[in-house]
């Protein structure tokens, strides 16, 4: 995962449910699609600054527009962002060991190769180097920690896409990707300082740190239809494409009670098929087929001689049917399926049953209504869901003594249901009214921990799954370019 910042950000796509035909193993509960602002024909530039307690300090900068007329556009952004943190160290005496220091760079170029090829380069730059000192006894803001950690990522990436109008009827979308990423992780174990607690309190300073070295390439290609490509008899848009990945990360531990560092390796290689068919049955009702196969592939190893392998043959994909009542109202329902592929504990002091976890697979049907009344003032969303999950992946622990090791497992089946709720309404321009309710149960139906000593969570509620949350405001415009929330 690459950290991002918001700074310069078009818009924030959330594509609810599993998006097994599309993205396969990344959005087996739903994806998150962020969209930076494209380069544009006209010059555009926007500057933000930000001050505040705890010594925050943040500047963006963004400038876009034609290098070359009719060739070229480009646009550039930078974003620093610098605070103290919440966090103060009473033993080192400093404000800043949960500090955070990020810095993103962005830059696009598009290209017109041609009437009907055009061509994106996008290339991003990070540097977050923050301070991890977040522990405390008494779950206050003040650590007694001597070896305050750190949570740092230094990462390049680019992506090229291609665009190119084959013919009237189809258009192909080719984009390859690749990423180069270090990260560290670390923490000072015992929370305390050397000398804070007597010997009968069985004292102990320790210090943990993860190292990794990341390394991805996507590849995906995919052949589109225009208006006058549909199939069918013009009945059905189509979409078939073809996806590579190439992941790989070496890992290594310097921990204080390892006589010598830990390493391990893990990489994974993922092909995939894939497509959907949108299809009108008739000038209302649409269904929506779509499937995805693919193929997983990973391999792991360690500085203990352990080697696993793993191979997998994923499906996902949905089918659905909207109807179009009428053009302010839309009923649709959906059955989709999503999956997450099993892998492997890395913690050497595991059981060699509890190594590796299994692929997780998500059912879910849905069903709900888009609407929006009295010439748009009002737009609300309603969408009830019913998921099953098998194999679910869960994280749980292991004790041995004062010390916890945590570790994936599968609980055999559980279940989500719920439903959530959208409002919007506009009653002038300058004032709007919004909601967002969501209720939520789960359920563990069934747990089957390969650890004998592991608790029995069957009957239990998920972790991590709210039974209601809300967002409920009003937004008021009462001048030109300001608001008051």
């Amino acid at each position: 995962a690459l950290g991002v910042t918001l700074f310069d950000v078009k818009q924030i796509e959330v594509l609810r449910g599993p998006q097994g035909t599309t993205f396969g193993s990344n959005g087996m509960a739903g994806v998150i699609n962020m969209q930076s602002n494209e380069p544009t024909k006209e010059t555009t530039g926007h500057l933000e600054a930000t001050v505040g307690d705890y010594n925050t300090r943040a500047f963006g900068a963004a400038v876009g527009g034609t290098l070359i007329e009719d060739t070229l556009l480009g646009r550039v952004s930078v974003y620093k962002n610098s605070r103290d943190g919440f966090m103060e160290n009473s033993f080192l005496n400093r404000e800043d060991t949960q500090n955070i220091d990020e810095l993103t760079a962005k830059a696009q170029l598009r290209w017109f190769a041609s009437d009907n090829h055009t061509i994106d380069l996008n290339l991003i730059h990070l540097d977050i180097d923050n301070g991890y000192d977040a522990f405390t006894f008494d779950n206050s803001r003040t650590s007694h920690a001597d070896e305050p950690g750190k949570d740092t990522q230094k990462t390049n990436a680019f992506a090229l896409k291609s665009t190119y109008q084959v013919n009237p009827k189809m258009h192909l979308i080719s984009t390859i990707s690749h990423s180069k990423s270090d990260l560290e992780y670390s923490y000072d174990e015992d929370w305390s300082y050397v000398g804070e607690f007597d010997d009968s309190l069985w004292p102990y300073s320790s210090f943990d740190q993860y190292l990794r070295d990341r390394t991805q390439t996507d590849i995906d290609v995919r052949l589109v239809s225009d208006a006058d490509g549909r199939i069918f008899d013009g009945a059905s848009d189509w979409t078939i494409g073809a996806y590579y990945k190439d992941f790989s990360e070496d890992m290594t531990r310097n921990y204080t009670y390892l006589a010598s560092p830990f390493g391990s390796t893990y990489d994974t290689k993922s092909k995939a098929i894939y497509g959907q068919l949108d299809t009108a049955l008739n000038n209302k009702l649409t269904l929506v087929t779509g499937l995805r196969v693919e193929d997983w592939d990973a391999q792991y190893s360690d500085t203990d001689a352990v080697t696993i392998d793993t191979d997998a043959v994923l499906v996902g994909g949905k089918l659905g049917l909207n109807y179009q009542e009428a053009s302010n109202r839309l009923y649709y329902a959906t059955l989709s399926k999503g999956y997450k592929p099993g892998g492997v504990n890395i913690d050497a002091d595991l059981d060699p049953r509890l190594k590796t976890y299994e692929t997780e697979t998500l059912w879910n049907l849905e069903a709900g209504v888009n609407s929006s009344h009295f010439d748009d003032k009002l737009t609300s969303r309603l969408n009830l869901f019913y998921a099953k999950r098998k194999d679910q992946q869960i994280e749980t622990s292991i004790q041995d003594g004062p010390s916890f090791t945590e570790y994936l497992s599968n609980a055999a089946k559980g279940h989500n249901y719920g439903l959530e709720s959208e409002i919007d309404f506009y009653p002038t321009d300058t004032l709007h009214f919004y909601s967002n309710i969501g209720l939520l149960q789960t359920e563990f139906d069934e747990y089957n921990n390969p650890d004998p000593d592991a608790n029995d969570l069957e009957g239990r509620e998920q972790a991590q799954a709210p039974n209601y949350q809300y967002n409920i405001g009003v937004d008021y415009n009462f001048v030109s370019n300001w608001t008051i929330n």
